[in-house]
């Protein structure tokens, strides 16, 4: 199998999943696996492992792994994530080491801890959509366009980013999402909803957007729905660092500090506030199913929960309920098949 075999199996392995992952989730995979690699080769250098063959990798490498993650001082989320992706590579190799391992002790490779990320509040929502209209010219078109439609709408940065012209349909107000998050396996896509709220400021965008392809001598069908000018005079599809840009401009004049990321989040939050169901907030924002949504996203506030409580109680309104405290009643226990001594 020649004098490097976890390089040489890697390779085709990268050969063979390459198609089911987006190419960024590939290279992200291939670079921890091979800094992996790396780390066995030393250990057996050092005689503190027995093998660096994917094929023969045992008990005594995995663990020693793992103690040297620790000793790095890496999070437990990055350790199970690591640790997965070796997990799937040995399996690809037809040794079920991690896979065994973990049937016989669960604690023996950590577990991801679920972190829910903040949403924003209303009022900073409200500061971050201000903030952008105050920027002049088309940068401010483009910034109020993708405050409003990534926190409206609650698409990903690249969902948006990457959007064709025909993609936006203002007659029946929806945006189709053509690169979603997975799309080369199993991504689908979606067409979304742009509420009321959002709308106006889609109007401008596409007025300011008309303006601009005029002004530049290039054509209102340009296919990227925001145009960028690159350096060669042609209109591209505006990058993550340019979005990333203007996000930091609006962070400045708003005094709110948020991700492209918290917008989505934002959104699923004050969607279900609203009262819209978790199925609906789920399927808008893309999920497989409403588990991702409540895990990582949104989940009911608990002044939701404490009214859904009442209702199912049979709740009075407040006023009434006030009412009825200071008459010293009380509908449940003094009706009259309730009163002491009756039988």
């Amino acid at each position: 199998m020649g004098r490097y075999p976890y390089l040489m199996l890697l390779a085709r392995y990268a050969k063979e999943t390459e198609g089911f992952y987006s190419p960024s989730t590939v290279a992200e995979t291939l670079r921890k696996l091979r800094r992996l690699g790396l780390d066995l080769r030393r250990l057996k250098n050092e005689k503190k492992v027995r093998t660096d063959d994917p094929t023969k990798i045992g008990v005594l490498e995995v663990t020693e792994l793992l103690r040297q993650m620790r000793e790095r001082g890496l999070s437990v989320n990055t350790v199970s994530k690591q640790m997965g992706q070796l997990k799937v590579f040995l399996e690809w190799c037809g040794n079920p080491v991690i896979a065994n391992l973990q049937e016989q002790n669960k604690q023996a490779i950590p577990m991801q801890r679920v972190r829910r990320l903040p949403s924003l509040s209303e009022n900073d929502f409200r500061k971050i959509m201000a903030s952008a209209g105050v920027i002049p010219g088309w940068r401010g078109r483009v910034a109020c366009f993708l405050m409003a439609v990534y926190g409206y709408c609650g698409l990903r940065m690249s969902e948006l980013r990457l959007a064709h012209l025909e993609d936006l349909d203002m007659q029946n107000w929806t945006i189709r999402v053509r690169h979603p998050k997975g799309e080369a396996s199993w991504g689908e896509k979606r067409v979304v909803y742009i509420p009321e709220p959002a709308r106006e400021h889609v109007v401008r965008f596409m007025t300011a957007r008309a303006v601009m392809l005029y002004e530049h001598g290039a054509r209102e069908d340009v296919v990227p729905l925001i145009p960028s000018i690159s350096p060669r005079g042609r209109m591209d599809f505006y990058t993550a660092q340019g979005i990333g840009t203007l996000k930091r401009q609006v962070e400045r004049l708003s005094g709110v500090k948020f991700d492209i990321r918290s917008l989505r989040r934002t959104y699923g939050q004050l969607l279900l506030d609203r009262g819209a169901t978790i199925d609906a907030v789920s399927k808008s924002m893309g999920h497989s199913s409403t588990k991702t949504t409540e895990t990582y996203y949104c989940r009911k506030s608990d002044a939701m929960v404490r009214e859904e409580i009442d209702r199912a109680w049979g709740s009075v309104n407040p006023s009434e309920k006030a009412r009825k405290i200071n008459s010293g009643k009380n509908d449940l226990i003094e009706t009259e098949k309730y009163l002491s001594g009756y039988a």
